[in-house]
């Protein structure tokens, strides 16, 4: 019997695609698989290859339903934001998903619907129940991927550009709780980094 599961790929400019994936998708497998041997680059050559058959080590050594088996309509799926590949993604038994931004694989058991770093603990023991473990919302991607954008804007103000660059460094320096996030819509914008930080740094 398949353990189905999705691989998907979120881009630094917020841009998302998805394949699926049929067989031995827990995370002693497929999650093994990918965080082992799978970078942005390769990861990136899974979402160009489309739907899977067979994980592998390599791309070369994965069975893909198109280039393998001449299947159509199995290209991957493409969204055009997070919040659109949050709401819209296909949905198996397990969900991997490899963000750009923060060069990490997350892990989703859709029983429970929320992503978590996978780790060598959730490999081992193919279960996301931790309580120590923190998710990663959508909202934490969305404030990520916005500073991530707003440093190579041009037209940014200098004083807006220093402030993104204090808050991508205490993304990659700390470590942050996801779920602190504000959620008032300002968290969205420029306007309300200053806050944002500030929150942060408490």
């Amino acid at each position: 019997m398949a353990t189905r599961s999705t691989i998907s790929l979120i881009y630094k400019n917020g841009t998302a695609k998805q394949v699926y994936a049929h067989w031995d998708g827990y995370p002693s497998n497929n999650g093994e698989l990918l965080k082992n041997n799978y970078n942005f680059t390769q990861a990136n050559r899974l979402m160009v290859n489309g739907d899977i058959s067979s994980l592998d080590e390599s791309v070369e050594d994965t069975t893909f339903y198109g280039r393998d088996h001449g299947e159509t309509d199995v290209d991957a799926r493409e969204f055009i934001s997070v919040s659109d590949w949050n709401k819209n993604r296909q949905k198996e038994e397990w969900a991997y998903v490899f963000v750009e931004s923060m060069n990490a694989w997350y892990v989703c058991d859709e029983d429970d619907n929320m992503f978590y770093l996978l780790t060598k603990e959730i490999i081992k023991n193919n279960s996301v129940t931790n309580e120590e473990a923190e998710p990663l919302t959508e909202e934490f991607l969305d404030m990520f991927l916005l500073s991530t954008q707003i440093l190579n804007e041009p037209e940014v103000e200098p004083a807006e550009k220093k402030l993104m660059e204090v808050a991508e460094m205490l993304f990659k320096e700390k470590n942050i709780d996801p779920t602190c996030l504000m959620n008032d819509a300002d968290a969205y914008y420029v306007e309300g980094v200053k806050d944002f930080i500030s929150m942060l740094k408490k």
